[in-house]
């Protein structure tokens, strides 16, 4: 009797785009994945894990109340950092962090204030790692506004320092109003620069703070999304307003799922299911104890969306 992949084992290494069964992919595609997957007929049921083939080292959120602190927002930490015990470069340096496109374990360099070098993991850093993809998000919890945002640099200890900030990337003119509104197409992630190691300079992302409500909006819409596991089918159900009493709409098996707009901790979504049923609902990506309950899945060619609207 086949196994249930739903019940595999969990594992962290499992690229954004390297998902066989995808939330926002087609009939074919959704096909595809039903036969990959065995017997777990509903796409939103399976964690990520139990869809997933592995290839290059990374990492992202897999499981609801994991125990992480994500913060009040994101740190896109660059090749290397600077962490201070205060929001000063006169403070006491707690260490500077070095990681590398070529970073292919679950190690990274630090050099403490002691002048010692020392490997550490990367897990207890970032809660999401994919060093090929130029990635490496670490939890921010408080910012002083004045360039400095406070970051989690050890989750298993939750350890914390400041990091300073680049200056944020002028939008695009091309592709926004002077008003800051998008312009009138949706936002494509086509639209991004891709990954090149020939591109000159830092990513663009490299030191830049993100909310969360900023990050889910731009890259949710742009790359679709996926749950973590132990979410309960309950919590995943789609919703007639942004309320947990709101109304379950009725949906069968989705095969195709568009995020159209976020309000607080919740996602509105079209859907289209096996039935032909097109929806359009509310879900949550994030419990009100600030535990992410759904992460984006970000396109494996291009850098996270730091900048644009809905």
């Amino acid at each position: 009797m086949p196994q249930d992949p739903c019940n595999q084992p969990q594992t962290t290494n499992v690229p954004f785009a390297r998902r066989p069964f995808r939330l926002i992919g087609g009939l074919s595609l959704a096909l595809s994945g039903l036969l990959l997957t065995g017997f777990c007929l509903e796409a939103i049921t399976c964690p990520p894990s139990a869809q997933a083939q592995l290839s290059s080292f990374g990492f992202a959120p897999q499981r609801y109340k994991d125990g992480v602190n994500y913060g009040n927002g994101i740190y896109f930490a660059p090749y290397v950092f600077s962490i201070y015990s205060e929001p000063s470069e006169h403070s006491p340096l707690i260490g500077e962090f070095h990681w590398s496109r070529k970073t292919n374990s679950s190690n990274i360099a630090v050099n403490t204030a002691n002048a010692e070098r020392r490997n550490i993991s990367a897990e207890q850093v970032f809660f999401s790692f994919y060093p090929q993809l130029d990635v490496a998000m670490m939890a921010v919890i408080g910012e002083n506004g004045e360039g400095w945002v406070e970051v989690i640099y050890d989750q298993a200890h939750k350890k914390s320092g400041w990091v300073r900030l680049k200056e944020q990337p002028e939008p695009n003119p091309a592709s926004s109003k002077r008003t800051g509104q998008a312009a009138s197409s949706d936002h494509n992630p086509t639209n991004l620069t891709p990954l090149s190691d020939s591109h000159p300079g830092d990513p663009p992302h490299f030191g830049v703070y993100q909310t969360w409500p900023e990050f889910m909006k731009l890259n949710a819409k742009g790359n679709g999304i996926y749950w973590l596991s132990g979410v309960k089918e309950y919590n995943r159900t789609i919703r007639s307003s942004d309320s947990d009493d709101a109304k379950l709409l009725p949906v069968t098996i989705i095969r195709h799922m568009t995020v159209k707009h976020l309000r607080g901790n919740w996602l509105l979504v079209e859907v289209l299911d096996f039935e032909n049923n097109t929806p359009i609902g509310w879900i949550r990506w994030r419990d009100d104890d600030g535990n992410l309950m759904a992460f984006p899945n970000i396109n494996q060619q291009y850098h996270p969306v730091i900048m644009g609207s809905f």
